[in-house]
């Protein structure tokens, strides 16, 4: 069993570097990759947001928050991820903008 704490940056950072549009036109990646993205986030959510703001500039980070807009689990507590991620200290710009799109996929799943 995978104890996601002790994943590495690297490993993250590697997973990260999938999302991208093309990497969407398989279905089973992108629901597999939307709900890790999601589950990385109720799970480290400190760890994440590190990461991204360390690395905004290598990712496609507009594609990786339109992904947090378009959420396709149901076994995804979105408002969770919203509040775990906001309690969250430093990496400001980043928070906000991956809050602002977790409250659009919030409106969006309704």
């Amino acid at each position: 069993m995978l104890n996601i704490e002790k994943v590495t940056e690297q490993y993250i950072l590697k997973f990260l570097f999938c999302l991208y549009p093309n990497s969407f036109n398989d279905v089973e990646f992108a629901e597999f990759a939307n709900y890790m993205l999601f589950f990385l986030f109720l799970r480290i959510p400190g760890q994440i947001l590190k990461i991204l703001d360390n690395h905004k500039q290598d990712l496609d980070f507009n594609y990786i928050k339109k992904v947090l807009e378009n959420p396709v689990s149901d076994d995804i507590d979105l408002n969770e991820a919203y509040k775990k991620i906001e309690t969250i200290r430093g990496y400001t710009k980043t928070k906000r903008s991956i809050l602002d799109s977790i409250k659009v996929g919030i409106e969006n799943y309704k």
